[in-house]
């Protein structure tokens, strides 16, 4: 071999190590968005949309977080075998939702495409917010590089950076805006090499039950009558009809983009029950904007703020009301599909390489939904029977005493549960701990006034339970490897401990002082859960 060939191809080499170490570089410091203890992962949730096999996709969803968390692509597919995809992001804009669209047309060809209208209403100062087009641009495919180009040369000129090349290099190399955290934050690049779990495609699960308190629902309410003289700075027209302005022109240009490549645009706005403009209230002043602006458009609009889906807000609120939890999601997905059913008569056609995909898929999802059923069961009948059907070891633990409203049926449910022989209700078992599996007791104790265990499972878990009939707030523990996580709160601890994942899963307290039942949970068991399910899911993927 000739010098000049071994000079050639060692530059060929050096460049290709160089350009390897470059994007393993890259990889590292750009923010990956990703907060596990949620699952809310914008950047890894687009990316898996470009991973869809090529002009598979029936419909395309676009909006801000109110919109990831509501609508369930696979419940949809489970439904009706319609294959579509979730793309909203966090405080998604327009513009933003507009090259997310041109971006996915490359390789899709969706008829319908429904965007939710929570993102009509950022004002223009907020539309120019980078960070919100900085995430989309880093979490698109280098393939569609004109978009990235295209996005950072819109922000640019609205910073009025338009001559800072650097700046519109790093669209496609954001180790140029980077470069400086090389610290790697933990809360920043959480799983950086951890695949995507695409089978909730683009869905956001939410796991927790935090209830509306009732004045806000009435509040919440109010401000969707057009008769209420509720008002609020907030929701001031002359605010709001600058917002619809300022995002008008790139929703004619999602008109215009959809109808260029056949699709058919539509608005929608999910269910929410918030009242200020922090929290992502909606009120009539915003319906009737967002109608006009609809009927100017000649698109058709879905407000499911004033349809009755069964929503309770004690138990389908995730936070409060501004988002919904999977409970809540399973509800609007399904008045979604109906509608598209319906208004746009869409339907799937059969393609039997895709739909086994899908299917192995879907049931990765179904196992991952058990999970999250079981979190958000707050029956105590229905509790019991989940922890049943599961491979879990339950801890229980009374405190405070069981109450006036533990019922026959609860009684024999806890004994088919875990093989108990003791009644509760009895005050000789007014402290009880219990520990089984499958139906079996593995350790059992009870007193009138207080008892204690603790010890080692055979599989090495490391547990004490303490249980007390004081009044105190919470006379039961429940503690795992060094934390308790009974909540705290009178009535009767469960924490379920899931053999298959290797960590506790749910931990609740049920209130048998009160007709109600009413469920407390305790959520510090989730961010390890959230690890552990995502490596079980990729484990069978």
């Amino acid at each position: 071999m000739s010098l000049r060939i071994k000079r050639a191809v060692g530059a060929v080499v050096f460049l290709l190590l160089a350009v390897s170490v470059i994007g393993w570089i890259q990889n590292v410091v750009t923010p990956k968005y990703d907060w596990p203890v949620h699952n809310r992962r914008s950047y890894k949730s687009i990316r898996g949309a470009f991973l869809e096999p090529r002009n598979s996709l029936d419909a395309i969803y676009l909006g801000t977080s109110q919109t990831f968390c509501s609508i369930s692509p696979m419940d949809i597919y489970n439904a009706s075998h319609i294959r579509s995809y979730n793309l909203a992001s966090i405080g998604q804009r327009v513009p933003v939702a507009y090259y997310l669209l041109k971006s996915i047309l490359h390789t899709q060809s969706p008829r319908l495409v429904v965007i939710d209208a929570s993102g009509f209403f950022y004002s223009e100062e907020e539309l120019l917010v980078p960070g919100k087009w900085e995430e989309m641009i880093d979490s698109l495919p280098l393939s569609c590089y004109r978009e990235k180009l295209d996005m950072m040369k819109d922000i640019a000129r609205m910073q009025n950076r338009e001559d800072d090349s650097e700046y519109l290099l790093s669209a496609l190399l954001p180790l140029l805006r980077y470069h400086s955290d090389y610290h790697v934050e933990e809360d920043s690049f959480q799983r950086l090499y951890m695949n995507e779990p695409y089978q909730r495609k683009g869905y956001v699960a939410t796991y927790d039950f935090i209830a509306v308190e009732e004045e806000e629902v009435r509040t919440a309410r109010a401000m969707l009558d057009e008769s209420d003289p509720y008002a609020d700075d907030d929701d001031n027209r002359k605010v709001l009809e600058g917002c619809i302005a300022a995002n008008e022109p790139y929703l004619e240009k999602l008109r215009d983009l959809c109808q260029a490549h056949g699709a058919e645009l539509a608005f929608m706005k999910v269910p929410v029950c918030a009242n200020t403009r922090a929290r992502g209230y909606w009120s009539a002043n915003k319906h009737a904007l967002t109608q006009a602006m609809a009927d100017r458009l000649g698109v058709k609009f879905l407000d499911m703020c004033y349809d009755d889906l069964g929503l309770d807000w004690q138990f389908d609120a995730f936070d409060g009301g501004i988002h919904v939890n999977h409970s809540g999601a399973r509800k609007i997905t399904a008045r979604l599909l109906d509608w598209m059913q319906r208004e746009f008569g869409l339907s799937s056609e059969a393609n039997a390489k895709v739909d086994a995909q899908w299917d192995h898929q879907s049931q990765i999802y179904a196992s991952e939904v058990e999970y999250l059923d079981l979190e958000l069961e707050h029956d105590l009948l229905g509790f019991l029977d989940r922890v049943k059907a599961g491979d879990y070891t339950l801890f229980t633990a009374v405190s405070g005493g069981i109450g006036d409203y533990w019922s026959d049926e609860a009684q024999r449910s806890l004994e088919a549960v875990t093989g108990t022989k003791l009644d509760l209700r009895d005050a000789d078992n007014g402290a009880y701990i219990g520990i089984s599996s499958h139906g079996h007791m593995i350790e059992e104790l009870h007193d009138p006034k207080s008892c204690s265990t603790e010890g080692r499972l055979s599989d090495g878990l490391q547990y004490k339970v303490r249980s007390k009939t004081s009044d105190a707030k919470k006379g039961g523990t429940v503690d795992i490897w060094g934390t308790d996580y009974a909540p705290e709160g009178r009535g009767i601890h469960f924490v379920v401990y899931d053999n298959q994942l290797g960590c506790v899963v749910d931990a609740v307290c049920f209130d048998t002082s009160t007709e109600q039942l009413k469920a407390v949970q305790e959520t510090r068991y989730q961010y390890v859960m959230r690890q552990k399910l995502i490596e079980y899911v990729h484990g069978r993927m």
